[in-house]
């Protein structure tokens, strides 16, 4: 930022003129570039928007009984998110759940909300993590070997509230198909 000294031709200017935004701050006058916001999004954020505007096409085009079982078969259960707070589902959140993964992987999307089979949460046993290792055991857990089990961490939290959404990174990503433990090596000991 610049400070600016008005002489006598000139004794305020406020906005902006060709990308300088001129303002007042307790430290008096100045000036400073007008910030460009662009957004410019990824390759994935696209894949994944595009995904969104498709289902929710599909999702219009059916009909009210159809929605209406999606919407049934919520009814009765709760979604905990990444930080266990209980959320409401509607029948759109469900079927946008259950496909926008399946359209990713090229599977065909289900229509039918009586095809969708949610597995239990499995039962943690052990957790243990350390420096170089993250290792989970579990009291059971699915069968199938497209059930896959997502691991998700964050820095340490310096801020006020437990919330750091843009900081949750996936650390590791498994299928079980009956296997009750999970040894990963995805820490690194590297300082961002």
């Amino acid at each position: 930022m610049a400070r600016i000294i008005y002489s006598d031709i000139v004794s305020s200017i406020k906005g902006s003129i060709g990308g300088l935004t001129f303002n007042n701050n307790k430290a008096g006058p100045g000036v400073r570039l007008r910030p460009v916001n662009k957004f410019a999004p990824t390759v994935v954020q696209n894949e994944y928007k595009s995904q969104y505007i498709y289902l929710s096409g599909v999702w219009n085009s059916f009909s009210t009984a159809q929605k209406d079982d999606w919407n049934a078969s919520v009814v009765g259960e709760t979604f905990l998110n990444a930080w266990g707070e209980a959320k409401i589902w509607s029948g759109f959140n469900r079927f946008l759940s259950v496909n926008i993964g399946r359209l990713l992987l090229g599977l065909s999307i289900i229509e039918d909300s009586t095809s969708v089979d949610t597995p239990a949460s499995p039962a943690v046993n052990g957790f243990t993590v350390n420096g170089s290792v993250i290792q989970v055991s579990f009291s059971s857990t699915s069968p199938y070997s497209y059930v896959y089990y997502m691991f998700y961490m964050s820095p340490p939290n310096r801020l006020a509230y437990n919330k750091q959404r843009t900081q949750l990174r996936l650390i590791h990503a498994q299928a079980m198909s009956g296997a009750t433990s999970i040894r990963s090596c995805a820490i690194s000991s590297r300082r961002p």
